[in-house]
């Protein structure tokens, strides 16, 4: 049977292919190797997807003679006999079709599998057209073999060393990290973790980061301020996540940067910090930065006045329309601040934020008090484009008693049709008896109502049928807050029987609705 004419164009094979590539739990891999054995049309396409991203070197390996190893790959030390040219042929017809390798904590072959493989190439690479690689191995040995997986054409890079054993000295570590500026100056792409954090790693990964002038993203522990002013002037950097914590040079009088304009193309920005003054600095060398996310988290207690900084520098140096994701955590523990009032916020602290339109998806740093009804209806009232909102905070023994009440609730309901989560402490004691200022109860999250995800040990209640009759009202589904958390932390009893009324009522509707 001739094949189609269709087939023959490259778009659509290697579209065909890619959702084979795709498909692994149907068997793609399997599909893709036929496919490859079909015709001669179909045989370098579907092996380019098959060898595109790998995990270890282990099937390349395994497309060598069995003879060189003679053991498992995971117990290899030394060569059974010499490699040569021959050995080779059907390793580099698949290893020049790697686009992506990921080795994860435990491999599969042993270290020396890598470094036999590397002497046996005068230390060329063994992926050629490599253009993204993660390098997690726990053992620190497989650090100094990241060489023979790193060629001249890769841009993405992920390599965590804050887990890594440190077998091997200080010196061998910094040798790596050292190698990358030199190597590997067209980096796009990086992650990398460490957990030393002292003053000379600091150093050594700043300087290793302003020798790359073409970073897109870059996920670091702890930048110096010359780092930050390098990467202030990148024009293509979107996505800048770093620490600013436990070092002896802290942000905290960020230098202005010369150029007029600083992360001129910055999307999203994370910091982990001691001081909000350093993340106000950096943010107030921005100048209508189209800033999309933002995520700081902060350790010990803040002043107000801190976070109403922060929050005016987000309003008078990035553009309102663009801001969607605003997540702020103060991670605080016991024993509290004596003067309470100068570290516990108002709406007038966040007034600032109100100024973005577009927000989708909030976390407030504060404790409930800040929320009352009224505050939340300013808040709904502004966010119209509400998915989620957090107002919890952080460590549970900041919990205090909750000011908003049923009736705060109704303002989301009304004013932010595409709700789908508010998480939040309640005071449910009081029912409202007027519903009709519920205006708006249809949702565009697939018609449904959005969940509410409490901290029941916190929010009060008495009449359970009825908060369930109001819920239901607003067509609010509830759930706890730590369900997804990972703590063995429910609904109380009582919110259980306000979730089984709930449910109750939703069963009821569904027959009435089928009945029409």
């Amino acid at each position: 049977m001739q094949t189609h004419q269709c087939l023959f164009i490259v778009e659509i094979l290697d579209n065909i292919c890619f959702q084979l590539a795709t498909d692994i739990i149907e068997g793609g891999s399997s599909s893709l190797s036929a496919l490859a054995r079909t015709c001669r049309a179909f045989h370098d396409t579907a092996l380019d997807h098959l060898w595109s991203d790998i995990n270890d070197i282990t099937p390349l390996v395994n497309c060598m003679p069995l003879d060189l190893w003679g053991i498992e790959l995971n117990e290899v030390e030394e060569l059974s006999r010499p490699i040569v040219d021959h050995d080779w042929i059907r390793f580099r017809e698949y290893s020049r079709r790697v686009k992506s390798i990921s080795v994860d904590e435990d491999p599969q072959c042993s270290v020396d599998v890598y470094r036999l493989l590397s002497e046996a190439t005068g230390d060329r690479p063994l992926l050629p057209n490599v253009k993204k690689v993660i390098w997690s191995p726990h053992d620190y040995a497989y650090l100094l073999q990241l060489h023979v997986v790193m060629g001249p054409k890769v841009i993405d890079l992920t390599l965590p060393l804050d887990h890594v054993g440190m077998e091997y000295g200080e010196e061998e570590r910094f040798e790596v990290i050292r190698n990358l500026a030199s190597a590997y100056p067209h980096l796009q792409h990086v992650d990398l973790t460490y957990s030393q954090n002292t003053l000379e790693e600091v150093d050594l990964v700043s300087s290793v980061v302003c020798s790359w002038a073409h970073l897109r993203t870059l996920e670091v522990n702890t930048l110096s301020p010359a780092a930050l002013v390098h990467l202030a002037s990148l024009p293509y950097l979107q996505r800048l996540s770093f620490a600013d914590v436990d070092t002896e040079t802290p942000l905290e009088n960020f230098p202005q940067p010369s150029a007029p304009i600083s992360f001129p193309a910055l999307q999203y920005l994370a910091i982990i910090a001691t001081k909000l003054s350093s993340c106000s600095s950096l943010i107030e060398t921005m100048q209508s930065c189209a800033l999309k996310e933002i995520n700081i988290e902060v350790y010990g207690h803040q002043l107000v006045t801190g976070w109403r900084h922060l929050f005016l520098a987000l309003k008078n140096h990035c553009k309102a329309s663009s801001l969607t994701s605003a997540h702020f955590r103060e991670c605080s523990f016991p024993p509290l601040p004596e003067n309470m009032a100068e570290y516990t916020g108002t709406i007038d602290t966040i007034q600032p934020l109100l100024s973005f339109p577009n927000l989708s998806s909030v976390r407030m740093p504060f404790p409930q008090t800040i929320i009352t009804n009224s505050a939340a209806e300013t808040m709904a009232v502004a966010w119209p484009r509400l998915k989620q909102l957090v107002l919890l905070p952080w460590n549970h023994m900041q919990q205090h008693q909750p000011c908003l009440t049923l009736q705060g609730l109704i303002p989301f309901v009304n004013h932010c049709p595409e709700l789908e989560s508010l998480s939040l402490t309640l005071d449910a004691l009081l029912i409202p008896s007027n519903h009709s200022k519920i205006e708006n109860s249809h949702f565009q999250n697939g018609g449904k109502g959005p969940v509410l995800l409490l901290d029941s040990d916190g929010s009060m209640i008495e009449s359970q049928q009825e908060v369930a009759t109001f819920l239901s009202t607003l067509r609010i589904n509830i759930q706890s807050a730590h369900a997804d958390s990972g703590r063995d932390v429910g609904l109380s009893s009582e919110w259980l029987l306000v979730e089984s009324f709930l449910n109750d009522s939703h069963s009821e509707s569904i027959k009435r609705g089928n009945a029409r």
